[in-house]
């Protein structure tokens, strides 16, 4: 059985829009043993401590996400 990953490298915001942001990061040094299969991105909601995940449904394979933001989400 694999251990937890560690985090993944700060993320960096290549391109944002008035509804849509582009960001990449690297994976993490310790994989838990285990190749890491997909990430879920997750923003906080502005002025809250609230995170909700953006991609749940279809996580990344890969480390960058392109994706579709909310004007009251804009805590990445």
């Amino acid at each position: 059985m694999a251990d937890t990953p560690g985090k993944t490298g700060t993320p960096l915001i290549e391109d944002v829009d008035e509804d849509s942001v582009t960001m990449s990061w690297t994976k993490p040094r310790d994989d838990g043993g285990d190749k890491v299969q997909s990430y879920v991105v997750e923003v906080r909601e502005k002025g809250t401590n609230k995170w909700k995940p953006l991609n749940e449904k279809s996580p990344c394979r890969d480390t960058k996400f392109t994706g579709k933001i909310y004007r009251r989400c804009r805590n990445i």
